[in-house]
């Protein structure tokens, strides 16, 4: 964690400094595809609870560090500070032009998704770049339009 590696280390650029440049960081979820058709309402299931967490970290921070040190085994207080270090967002931001998208009008999410395997690849750690309609296919609009219906 974060706070924990400052004790020792220093900062070199955040995520929100980033986010700033046009480069946002992301902790995403995946699915297969075959799962998401297979079991359509286990996925909407799944994004309704992560926005219901979302917005309860939004809305009653206090309870949400404390739910969260338990859930890691650390004290509410370093939950609390590490969940102020994020930007979350509810399902229905992520439907936004700037992340996921919309069905029919994929989000900024997969040109930065592209950008960061065209870097991985001149990194040399990924062979191969795919396509970009491979990252917009893969912002699962259509669960998450379906989760915020």
């Amino acid at each position: 964690m974060l706070t924990e590696l400052e004790k020792t280390g220093k900062v070199l650029i955040t995520s929100q400094q980033l986010a700033e440049q046009g480069k946002p960081t992301a902790d995403l979820g995946v699915v297969t595809d075959s799962f998401a058709a297979a079991h359509p309402e286990v996925v909407t299931a799944w994004v309704k609870a992560q926005d219901q967490a979302v917005k309860l970290a939004k809305g009653d921070p206090a309870a949400a560090a404390e739910s969260i040190g338990r859930q890691l085994d650390i004290p509410a207080a370093q939950a609390k500070a590490e969940l102020g270090q994020l930007v979350l967002l509810t399902a229905a931001e992520q439907a936004g032009p700037e992340y996921l998208g919309k069905p029919g009008a994929p989000g900024r999410l997969a040109a930065n998704l592209r950008d960061a395997a065209e870097f991985l690849k001149t990194q040399q750690k990924i062979d191969a770049v795919p396509d970009a309609s491979v990252f917009a296919k893969g912002l699962a609009v259509e669960e998450l339009a379906r989760a915020n219906g």
